[in-house]
């Protein structure tokens, strides 16, 4: 079961929280949570990681945190052998901040410029305020965990309404490529997940908004999360919480079985 850190603040919407900090509420149950309870998977490939949070550093949060939080390593460092991923540990170890390659700098970047290249998406992440990276702690009707998740950007769509948009760089080529994929990624149900968590705290229910661009071709485009794939999302969610509840629950009754076993057992040594 998760542990009660005390360190985990009450339900609320919470910005300006570092990464780490949300990472570290861990009684909390995120929809990342739900997904590897279904598919337990590895973590992604390191340059798939370091290349989509610099992109969404550079993005979010601008040239001069990425300028503090990455430093450029040698190019030639085999990341994949041991002798590579000592290199970049020490160097990282000795710099105070996360290692990038040219390459994945320079690929985070070309991809960073092709999103603000775009007058749209520039006025939606540069021109018309909102806050980005904000946290949720929430109680979701029915559930006895609470749970979190961290949103992109609360933003203001081109019609001046609130908007919950997810940044995403993805493989697909355009918007009818990213649709087909939507429902098999996963990305309904954390459209569903988020969108209920704001809706648990605000009371308000905004429309889900990715805001992609093709790691392939360059080109970006606006998705809304239709209604019929919320729904979707919705249910998957919902039935994959009660799943991992009731194992949680499974797995304290059999921790409290074995407690009572030992303390029986250790009463009757001593009787004896």
């Amino acid at each position: 079961m998760k542990p009660q850190a005390s360190s985990m603040p009450a339900p609320g919407i919470y910005k300006g929280i570092p990464s780490d900090v949300y990472f570290s509420w861990d009684c909390a149950v995120s929809q990342s949570d739900l997904k590897n309870f279904v598919e337990p998977r590895g973590k992604p490939g390191r340059a798939v990681r370091i290349g989509g949070s610099l992109f969404h550093s550079l993005i979010l949060e601008g040239m001069d945190v990425v300028k503090e939080e990455y430093a450029t390593a040698p190019e030639d460092w085999n990341l994949s052998t041991k002798v590579g991923k000592h290199q970049m540990a020490e160097f990282e170890k000795s710099c105070g901040k996360i290692g990038v390659k040219p390459k994945e700098k320079a690929d985070a970047v070309w991809l960073a410029q092709k999103i603000l290249g775009d007058p749209k998406m520039k006025a939606l992440f540069r021109d018309r305020g909102g806050d980005a990276e904000v946290s949720i702690i929430a109680q979701l009707e029915g559930f006895k965990h609470l749970s979190k998740c961290r949103i992109d950007k609360v933003g203001s769509g081109s019609n001046g309404r609130p908007v919950l948009v997810d940044l995403k760089s993805t493989y697909e080529i355009g918007p009818a490529e990213f649709k087909d994929v939507i429902v098999k990624y996963g990305y309904a149900a954390q459209a569903a997940y988020y969108v209920d968590l704001y809706h648990a705290i605000t009371g308000d229910y905004l429309p889900w908004v990715w805001a992609c661009a093709s790691t392939q071709t360059g080109e970006t485009w606006f998705t809304q999360c239709p209604n019929d794939y919320l729904a979707f999302g919705r249910k998957w969610y919902q039935t994959v919480f009660k799943l991992y509840e009731r194992e949680e629950d499974s797995r304290v009754w059999f921790d409290e079985q074995i407690e009572l076993a030992k303390a029986k057992a250790k009463e009757s040594t001593n009787g004896s």
